[in-house]
C-alpha cells in the first residue's frame, strides 16, 4: 500500500468517534436530571458537526462522569484530527473547547428555535404585564442568538490574536 494511502486511511481512523457507554447516559440523566433538563444526548460525531450555533452545551467527562459548566457554542472546529466545540460565556467573556471524544455531550437548542408551546405561552404572558408591545421588537433585536454568538466569536478571535503575539 502506498504511503499516502496509508496516511489517509490512518486520518480517517483517527477521526472516528470512540465508543462510548450509551447506557450510562441514562445513569448521567438521572444523576443529573435537573442540571441537563431540556438537554438533548448527542450520540454521533456527525450530530454534532451539524449543532447549531448559539445553543447551550454541557458535558459530563467519560473519564470522571463529573458535569462540567456549560456554555454557549460558538462554534465547531476540528484540531489535530480532534473535533471540538468552542464555548463561550456570556458574563465573563471566556472560552474553552469541550471535545467530542472526551465528554458525553449535551445540546439545548437556541430559545429562538423553540416552537410556542403552552411553558412559553405562559413566559410570554407573563412578560407582556412588563413589556409593552412597542419595547417587544427593540428587546428581540438585542437578544438574538446569532448577535450574541457573532459578539462572542470576535471577542475570542481578538483575544487569541492578542495571546499569540
Amino acid at each position: 500500500m502506498k504511503k499516502e494511502d496509508m496516511k489517509f486511511l490512518e486520518s480517517i481512523l483517527k477521526e472516528r468517534e470512540e465508543p462510548k457507554n450509551i447506557e450510562y447516559t441514562n445513569v448521567i440523566k438521572n444523576k443529573y436530571e435537573e442540571e441537563l433538563e431540556d438537554f438533548n444526548y448527542i450520540h454521533n460525531l456527525e450530530d454534532f458537526k451539524n449543532l447549531k450555533n448559539g445553543g447551550i452545551i454541557k458535558s459530563v467527562r467519560l473519564d470522571t462522569g463529573e458535569l462540567r459548566k456549560g456554555g454557549i457554542l460558538i462554534k465547531i472546529e476540528k484540531l489535530n484530527n480532534k473535533w471540538y466545540a468552542l464555548i463561550g460565556s456570556i458574563n465573563k467573556k471566556i472560552f474553552w473547547r469541550i471535545y467530542f471524544n472526551s465528554n458525553y455531550i449535551y445540546y439545548r437548542k437556541p430559545y429562538s428555535t423553540y416552537k410556542v408551546d403552552d411553558k412559553t405561552e405562559r413566559f410570554i404572558n407573563a412578560m407582556n404585564k412588563f413589556i409593552t408591545p412597542e419595547e417587544l421588537p427593540k428587546l428581540q433585536e438585542q437578544i438574538k442568538p446569532n448577535k450574541v454568538v457573532d459578539e462572542l466569536y470576535k471577542s475570542y478571535v481578538k483575544n487569541d490574536l492578542k495571546n499569540n503575539n
